[in-house]
């Protein structure tokens, strides 16, 4: 076993995460009392998720097996989409008392999440031809996947409002969602 090159260099990294959803459907009116009102919703809900990692390279090697003063250069480049469709059901709840209201809305989709991958690395040792994997992205993992499976798409979201006059609102929200079964980058490294 020849020994390893002793390099001196640095690392650098980038991530990029992104998240959207639509959903379209219908609202039916349930209860109704003097403060409380419940709805039921049914539809279609769209969701998807993107997330990249990219890992770069260099270093000169100061001892070892390699001549000192070789340089080596790499990339590695990990994508991952989700694209999730299906049915959603849920009810919002609604409170409301003189200038104050507050509404919950709890809903499920169930559907299909497909599910994309791209893999590349390519390293570079002194400025000759790329060979194929570097740090992260090795002949292993390189490449292109898809698959599809069933998910779920649980959300909750509660907002409150509080009327400062017949034309002006303060509103403040929270929107909690979970996508079970997601593709992420970190479990594409092997």
């Amino acid at each position: 076993c020849s020994p390893r090159p002793w390099p001196i260099g640095s690392v650098s990294s980038s991530t990029f995460t992104q998240a959207l959803s639509a959903s379209a459907g219908l609202r039916k009116r349930w209860q109704e009392t003097e403060h409380w009102r419940i709805d039921l919703l049914a539809g279609y809900r769209y969701f998807q998720y993107r997330e990249t990692l990219n890992v770069q390279q260099n270093s000169t090697v100061i001892g070892g097996a390699l001549p000192p003063g070789t340089t080596i250069s790499g990339v590695d480049a990990f994508y991952a989409k989700n694209d999730f469709h299906g049915g959603e059901v849920g009810f919002a709840a609604e409170w409301h008392r003189n200038r104050w209201s507050a509404v919950i809305t709890p809903r499920v989709a169930l559907g299909v999440a497909s599910k994309n991958s791209r893999i590349n690395g390519e390293t570079i040792v002194d400025g000759g031809s790329p060979q194929g994997g570097d740090l992260l992205a090795l002949s292993s993992n390189i490449g292109s996947r898809s698959d599809n499976s069933f998910a779920a798409l649980p959300e909750a979201r509660l907002v409150g409002r509080y009327a400062v006059s017949q034309h002006v609102a303060l509103t403040v929200g929270y929107t909690i969602r979970y996508l079970s079964n997601v593709l992420r980058t970190s479990g594409q490294i092997d």
